[in-house]
């Protein structure tokens, strides 16, 4: 979380960034929800359709990060 943390303090300085701010807030949600997932279960492990479901939600939230940081080096380069 201290990398996100880090990114959150640099998007906050610029304001057509606001996007990213949301997107890593949800981010931090989402492994403190996995994180409670693991607490939760006795020995630990989530199952196998659990990290499916959770590997498939990250990969969601990372490549709609990517596609955002792109756009906006699209649009600053076009500029």
């Amino acid at each position: 979380m201290t990398s996100s943390r880090t990114l959150r303090i640099r998007n906050s300085a610029i304001e057509k960034n606001r996007p990213m701010i949301t997107m890593l807030d949800l981010l931090d949600e989402n492994i403190m929800l996995m994180d409670s997932l693991h607490k939760l279960k006795p020995d630990g492990l989530l199952a196998p359709h659990d990290v499916r479901l959770l590997k498939s939600a990250f990969e969601s939230q990372y490549t709609a990060m990517f596609k955002f940081v792109m756009a906006l080096k699209s649009r600053a380069a076009a500029q």
